[in-house]
């Protein structure tokens, strides 16, 4: 995991390195969730991104839908929520738990950027 401190950042950080999955937050300083979003999607669209809100709005689920997220996460969430989501979408099953035919099981520890807000996650 490499720990971010405001969305500026954490782009950068997915330009520069190598990683197999975003967790991030929709409110975070300099750039929000929705940007971070979009710039991961347009440089690596297969990347699997899990959105952490506490804004339990419909409209931010259909943005979410909209902007190719692959999971939301509701605020409060446990580590177990998280790390179920991680290991669903990085042996590339569904939430119905079948396998899908386009992700590959990595057989070493993924890399997994994690957005750090003013919210803690």
């Amino acid at each position: 995991m490499t720990p971010a401190g405001n969305g500026i950042e954490a782009g950068r950080l997915f330009f520069t390195g190598s990683y197999d999955l975003v967790i991030t937050d929709i409110q975070m300083p300099l750039m929000n969730g929705w940007d971070l979003c979009r710039l991961v999607k347009e440089r690596s669209p297969k990347t699997p991104i899990i959105v952490v809100t506490g804004l339990n709005e419909e409209k931010h689920l259909v943005k979410a839908h909209m902007r190719s997220v692959d999971a939301v996460i509701l605020k409060p969430f446990n580590g177990k929520d998280i790390e179920k989501t991680v290991k669903r979408l990085l042996n590339g099953t569904t939430s119905a738990g079948k396998q899908e035919g386009t992700a590959t099981k990595r057989s070493r520890e993924p890399k997994v950027p994690i957005r750090d807000t003013h919210d803690s996650l």
